[in-house]
Formats: C-alpha cells, structure tokens, sequence
C-alpha cells in the first residue's frame, strides 16, 4: 500500500489539520549515500542494487530557510554475484530478486542567509532528528511488548551545520500495518488510547542506554515557540478578522490571546512537572522576537538587529536535551498524595493521525522527533484536537476517550484512588493541556473553521478562573493547585 503524504505540522507552522501555505521553493536532492542505505539495510546490505526508487511524501518548512524532506525509497535487490554465476539472469535468480522500502528523513541546509533567519527554528529541527534516532534506538533496547515504533536503520549527523543530516527508518507499512490518511473513526481512536496507555506506563528506570531526549516534550512547549508566544496578540486579531463570518469565532472572548499568553508560564509548569527548566527568559525572547505588538512584517533593519538574540537563543538550546533518568518521575504531590496522572512520563510529542498506523488489533507509531518528558494527557490532547472530527470534540465522546485511557493506565498502573477519582484528574489537567494547545495554534496565526472548538474549549476553562478578565499569571497557577489540593484533601484527609 502506498502512504499518502505525510504533513509534520511542528515543522510546517500548522498543526495537524490544513497545510500551511507558506513553502519554500523546492530544489533537487542530493543522492542518498549508499553506504547509508547498505548500513539500514543490514544482511540485504551486501545484494546488488538493482534500482532505487525516492518518492518525496513531504517538504515540511520550519521557516528559517532549511527543507525537512520525508521520503520513501524502494530498493529492488539481487544477490550479489559470484564468480560462477551467469552474466544472464536465469528464471531461478529473478526469483530471488527483493523489494525493501524505507523511510528517509533529511535536513537540508539552504543558502547561509536564509538558515540564519531564524537559527533558533534551524537548531529545534536539527535536534529533534537526533532525537528520534536516539529515542528509537532505546526503544529497541527496552523491548517493550505492547508498542510497536520503527527501527532507526541508520543514522548520519552533519559535522556542520550547513550540511545534510540523515535519519532511515523502516516502512511501517512492510510490518502489515496501514495508514490512515486524515481524521480517524472513534473506533481507531480508542485504540489509540491503548497504545498511548502502554507507552505512558513504561517505568522510566526501565529505558536503556543514553537517549536524549527533550526536557519538555512536545513541538509546541513553550520554549520551542518562542517567536509565536511573543506575537499571539496580533496574530489573535487576524484570526478573529478572519473568521468574522464564522458563528463559532463569534463566541469567543476579544481578549483570549492576552488570557492565554499570562496563563501560559502556570500551564507549563502544570503539565511538565520536575521537567528541566527552559535555559532562556521571556526578556530574551521579547529581544529576539519583539513586544506582543509586533506585526509578522519587520523591516530589514529592525530583523538585523534581532539577529545576535536568536542566535543566542538556539546555542542555548542544546541545555534543553536530557537524558531518561528514573529520577525525574516525581510530578505534583499534594499532601503527599499523586496520581499517575500527575507524573511526568515519556511523551511521544506529536501524536496525531498522520503518526499512527493501524493494524486489526492494535497500532504502531511513528516520528519521535519531539519525545520528552510531561503529564500524558499532553499527547491524548494533541490526538484529540488534530485527528478526529471537530463535531466529535464535545464532553460525551472526549469522556469516552479518557475513560479508555483511564482504564487501561490503571491496568498498568494500579491506583489507590478509585476510577472517578482518578478521571476527575485527568480531567482537570486535559481542560488545561487544551489551554495550552490553543495558546500554541493562536501563536502560529494558522487557526482554521474547523479549530474553533479547541478555542472556546480553552476560552471556558480560563473563564473559570478570571472570568473573562485579564489577571496575573500567578493567579492561575494558583487557582489550578488549589483545585488539585482541595481534591486530595477530600479524598484522602489531608491535615
């Protein structure tokens, strides 16, 4: 089966749903090493390579000038040739001839000019490529059972930061699994759950060898978005302009941007607990991206002088990669009581449909390029606001979905609370990871019809707290531990 295009949305600027359409022109590609394809290869490595096919399935453009590229390879193979074989192929060889297919993912470095646009977006991309292959590799070693991700083939990492970096993966595809291409069925999205389950549950004393990982996991944590953070305002009014027409838009508050951006500092430190804190301030971003009333079009000038804050910027973001550590699993406690939901996990970082491919039974999963530490609910968030259908994001089918990954977590891990208790958690901290979806689709200024849903979701939970009105940050952060203590004390008698 053939795999339709497959659309990153972190590095596109979109997320999940609708194309961004801003590209960067697309140019010819540098040949694969062969010694690269021999080395995924592994024991085929040594046949004789008849033909290599490369379609492109995606061109995704992080906006500073470098081209992601995903692509598939067919490679159609012979056994190598003796000494006593024939110079004609007899019936009985073209018998053993083979097709493997392979996933090929490359950052290609443009002109200097347009990779220093923005070095800090260049940097993200390059690092999340490592990740993925460490990650893998980990995966591979840790053997876990119940998920099934791809095996990272072969690796090259460029010494420069002009050249290529390369990363071949297997064809999920070859394993019997098939891609679903845009929204899934309930059904495809409860198994979903189960995978998302399984992986969450993983002891993070059990992850071997040294993977690097991110800090806070996920494409739109706070510091991995830090040009959008500091421009929602403006870009919150563009989307309310442009979607003026849309009843759904109409409901939504005048100054959600300003909530989501003063919530935004409480949210993150909600939903990556004991996570490594992010190595830069908001002062140096605002130096290196402007005030909240920056407009997207800078003069020349008023860019240049940015230029030095960026790059400082992305070679301070190299302290954000961590390694897996048993030691990092304590998440919030409140009398000295918690929940598996409150303890920070390995996440997937972009679990959305175009990652997932399905089997009768179950799923595998694909693109580990933003694997790191967080809350779970953080990917069951980024599945649900991307890969089913908006009229499908309401309390009775979101409720179904977090009572199956309620229930298979508890399988996992046993809990001393009972099952209302613990999904009355999960429930307090998916209202919030939903706030902080929306504060990352506000940012990119790409929000669709078909968002509006993730928006008003978002906009209720914060009218919980500030009724609508703009209130310190602190005050979240506040509101949201008083919540979860108040409900631990109840439970639980606390003193």
């Amino acid at each position: 089966m053939s795999l339709p295009s497959i659309r990153t949305a972190s590095e596109t600027g979109e997320h999940g749903r609708s194309a961004d359409p801003e590209r960067s022109p697309q140019r010819q590609l540098p040949e694969i090493p062969r010694s690269a394809i021999a080395s995924a290869l592994g024991s085929f490595g040594s046949y004789t390579f008849d033909r290599i096919e490369e379609r492109v399935l995606a061109r995704p453009n992080g906006g500073s000038g470098d081209s992601c590229v995903v692509s598939r390879l067919t490679v159609h193979l012979s056994p190598p040739r003796t000494s006593s074989s024939s110079s004609t192929t007899s019936p009985e060889a073209k018998k053993q001839r083979f097709v493997k297919q392979l996933i090929v993912k490359r950052v290609l470095c443009a002109s200097e000019r347009h990779a220093e646009r923005d070095p800090l977006k260049t940097e993200i991309k390059r690092i999340s490529y490592k990740v993925e292959g460490f990650f893998l590799d980990s995966c591979v070693r840790l053997s876990a059972g119940d998920i099934t991700v791809p095996l990272a083939m072969s690796r090259f990492w460029s010494s420069s930061s002009r050249d290529t970096s390369l990363l071949i993966e297997d064809d999920l595809v070859e394993r019997g699994y098939t891609y679903h291409d845009g929204e899934v069925s309930i059904e495809h999205a409860l198994l979903a759950m189960d995978w998302l389950a399984a992986f969450h549950s993983i002891p993070l004393a059990k992850w071997k060898g040294d993977a690097r990982i991110w800090g806070r996991g996920g494409y739109w944590s706070l510091e991995k978005r830090s040009e959008e953070f500091c421009r929602m305002e403006a870009r919150y009014k563009r989307i309310l302009r442009n979607q003026s027409s849309d009843k759904e838009f109409s409901r939504l508050s005048l100054n959600l941007a300003s909530r989501l951006r003063n919530s935004a500092e409480s949210v993150d430190q909600l939903l990556h607990p004991n996570c490594k804190p992010i190595p830069f301030d908001r002062g140096e971003e605002r130096n290196a991206y402007g005030n909240c009333d920056t407009s997207d079009d800078e003069s020349q000038s008023s860019l240049d002088d940015r230029m030095k804050n960026r790059r400082a910027l992305a070679r301070k973001l190299f302290h954000v990669v961590t390694t897996i550590s048993s030691d990092l699993d304590k998440g919030h406690e409140y009398g000295g009581k918690s929940c598996a939901f409150l303890k920070p996990t390995v996440l997937h970082g972009d679990f959305k449909a175009e990652n997932v491919f399905f089997s009768n039974n179950g799923c595998a999963v694909c693109d580990f390029q933003w694997t790191g530490f967080g809350l779970g609910v953080l990917d069951v968030v980024s599945f649900v606001c991307t890969s089913i259908s908006p009229s499908d994001i309401t309390n009775h089918t979101v409720g179904r979905l977090l009572d199956r990954y309620c229930h298979a977590i508890r399988a996992y891990c046993p809990s001393s609370q009972s099952f209302d208790d613990d999904r009355r958690i999960l429930r307090i901290v998916f209202d919030w990871a939903i706030v902080d979806y929306a504060r990352y689709i506000v940012g990119t200024g790409y929000v669709y019809p078909e968002d509006a849903p993730i928006l008003v979701w978002a906009d209720r939970t914060l009218n919980i707290v500030d009724s609508g009105k703009v209130i310190k940050g602190r005050e979240y952060h506040n509101h949201i531990h008083a919540v979860l203590r108040k409900h631990f004390k109840t439970r639980h008698g606390e003193g």
